[in-house]
């Protein structure tokens, strides 16, 4: 069991161990606190695999994750593939500096949307740069460029002919 004093009316609030929430209301005012269960001493902090290479795997006794499990546990599955997806976008600019400012935003926009730190952003963008899921988008990405590009020239052929075939 854990105590914690409120900050609006110094009460003591009691917390179960298995509690899991953010927020724990007082009993005497009413408020909601933000809590934060503090951390044992004795078990040991896990850091994010590398994200150098992306087959690299973090090791924890008796389990071994990958880096694209480690940041679907922290954020979901469809916001990492939205993370391939945004990704994608900006390694498919040409422009180095456009691609510089499109990532910095990238990694503002996410830290703000998935309430994560900066190292752990910069790390899974970094992953998600090499990742197999992003060259697939951008191929993709890179193929509809291309029919788009073939259907407007080819209209525009089209139209020409018929242009010339008028004045004939």
């Amino acid at each position: 069991m854990f105590e914690k004093n409120c900050d609006q009316c110094s009460a003591k609030i009691q917390i179960p161990d298995d509690y899991s929430a953010p927020f724990v209301q007082c009993p005497e005012c009413g408020s909601h606190q933000r809590y934060q269960k503090p951390k044992d001493l004795n078990e040991p902090e896990y850091k994010l695999g590398s994200a150098k290479v992306s087959s690299e795997a973090l090791r924890i006794p008796g389990k071994v994750l990958e880096d694209s499990k480690i940041f679907e546990d922290a954020i979901g599955k469809t916001a990492l593939e939205e993370v391939y997806r945004q990704v994608a976008i900006y390694m498919s600019e040409k422009n180095v500096l456009k691609r510089r400012t499109l990532k910095s935003k990238s990694i503002q926009a996410f830290m703000r949307k998935f309430k994560i730190s900066a190292d752990m952003t910069a790390q899974m963008l970094d992953y998600a740069e090499k990742s197999p899921q992003t060259q697939e988008i951008t191929v993709s990405l890179h193929r509809k460029k291309i029919i788009v590009a073939g259907v407007v020239s080819a209209l525009c052929v089209a139209l020409l002919i018929g242009l010339m075939l008028a004045f004939v």
